[in-house]
């Protein structure tokens, strides 16, 4: 070995060779005595310049271990912070895809007849409020015999009520008019049976007077008769004059009676000396008007209660017959028209589809699950949605585990369409609902909460 090559060693390798003793001094005993005192020297030096080396180092080697120790526990402690998340997520359940769905609600006819035309512009993804008119079908083909009679019933009691109202207002002033003819009759009669009355009183006065004169007559006569004085044929005279005064006077006092009772009646406006009647012609015909009168009075509270009998059958006719001849298809919730299966102007049957509409307010997530995350679920656990390309998180809950079973039929995307796991899982997301627009069709991921994955919240 050269001495070059020995010399070059303990450069290459940072240290000095520690040979062992043996090997040493044969090198030794090849070189000459000049090489071995340069070796020797060299050798020296080194183990001079190693030796102040590690002396130099062994000073700052313990605040170097430390500062390495605290970089270490630092680095360790932001993995921690910042690998927290993804681990934790790591270790949820989650849904191999998920996308927003929502019940479809199918409008069906319930008339036969036309859509109408241009009264509401229908199509695909149009925007309805509850309530609104979605689309309108006209029959003008509906059954109205019905309540073509019944308007006609009405209208023909309404001109029988009309006339029957015109005829008693005309009774009536033709009874007024005959009452007042006979109140005239009544008054004038009443003055005539009084003045009668007096007249009767005055031939009363007159015979008292005469049957004083006549008694007294008869009073002498009679004095003298029995004395001879006086002829018989005086007294026979004197007592006739007296015996027919007394009986006018008798008859008088008999027609002062019937005159009184005669004007009593009268006053009643009953007249029961004036021939075979009672009353005068034109009180009998005000009775007669007024039986009139009440035969009106009672047809036009009839033609009144057919009236009120009529009326709630026609209001009740014409919505029926509004019902068969248009119908106004109304929007059931907020939402957005999804399919259209008729046109305008088409001609459709009781039934049949027109359209379907994306119920907004009911907003859910479909998601797909494998087999081992399906069966920690339950109905009612809490979950949370985020759409692709965001980060927030929407809160919600499981309504449905249909498992390999068929989702319910009338939700807009179909279970088959997630075809990457077989078990499927519906979430109620209400913040979907209370949302601006329908987000039907967008992706996410949906994290369950089981009972293996509580203790990371």
């Amino acid at each position: 070995m050269s001495p070059s090559a020995v010399q070059t060693r303990p450069s290459q390798n940072g240290e000095m060779a520690d040979a062992a003793p043996g090997t040493t001094a044969r090198r030794l005993d090849t070189l000459g005595v000049q090489q071995q005192l340069g070796l020797l020297r060299r050798s020296l030096a080194d183990s001079t310049d190693e030796q102040e080396k590690r002396e130099s180092q062994t000073t700052p080697q313990s605040s170097t271990i430390a500062r390495r120790s605290v970089k270490t526990l630092v680095s360790l402690a932001l993995i921690a912070v910042i690998g927290w998340v993804p681990l934790q997520r790591l270790l949820l359940t989650t849904s191999a895809e998920a996308t927003v769905n929502a019940r479809v609600i199918t409008l069906r006819s319930p008339i036969e007849g036309r859509i109408a035309e241009g009264d509401v512009s229908i199509g695909a993804g149009i925007a309805f409020r509850a309530g609104e008119i979605v689309v309108r079908v006209e029959n003008p083909r509906a059954d109205r015999a019905r309540l073509d009679e019944l308007q006609r019933s009405i209208s023909l009691l309404t001109d029988q009520r009309r006339s029957s109202v015109e005829r008693l207002a005309a009774l009536e002033s033709q009874q007024a008019e005959q009452l007042a003819q006979f109140e005239k009759f009544r008054l004038h009669r009443t003055e005539h049976i009084e003045a009668r009355r007096l007249e009767i009183l005055a031939d009363k006065d007159a015979v008292i007077a005469r049957l004083d004169a006549a008694s007294s007559a008869f009073v002498r006569s009679t004095k003298l008769s029995s004395q001879g004085i006086a002829a018989l044929a005086t007294h026979e005279q004197a007592q006739r004059d007296f015996k027919v005064l007394t009986s006018a006077l008798v008859a008088a006092q008999r027609r002062l009676e019937a005159v009184e009772i005669e004007l009593a009646a009268g006053r009643q406006g009953i007249f029961v000396t004036d021939g075979f009647n009672d009353v005068p012609r034109s009180a009998q015909r005000a009775s007669e008007l007024g039986q009139q009168i009440a035969d009106v009075t009672v047809a036009i509270a009839q033609q009144d209660r057919q009236l009120s009998s009529l009326q709630p059958q026609l209001a009740a006719e014409k919505d029926r017959y509004h019902l068969m001849s248009v119908a106004e298809m109304r929007s059931p919730t907020n939402g957005r028209i999804w399919e259209v299966l008729v046109s305008p102007g088409e001609y459709i049957r009781v039934g049949q589809d027109m359209m379907r509409i994306l119920d907004c307010n009911g907003a859910v997530v479909t998601a797909a699950v494998s087999e081992s995350n399906f069966n920690r679920l339950q109905i009612g656990g809490n979950a949370t949605f985020r759409l692709r390309g965001e980060s927030r998180e929407l809160p919600g809950h499981i309504t449905g585990l249909h498992g390999l079973a068929s989702t319910p039929a009338n939700l807009a995307i179909h279970q088959g369409m997630l075809a990457r796991e077989p078990y499927h899982a519906t979430v109620e997301v209400p913040a979907l609902a209370a949302g601006e627009g329908c987000q039907i069709g967008r992706t996410g991921i949906v994290s369950f909460e089981t009972a293996s994955s509580s203790w990371l919240s």
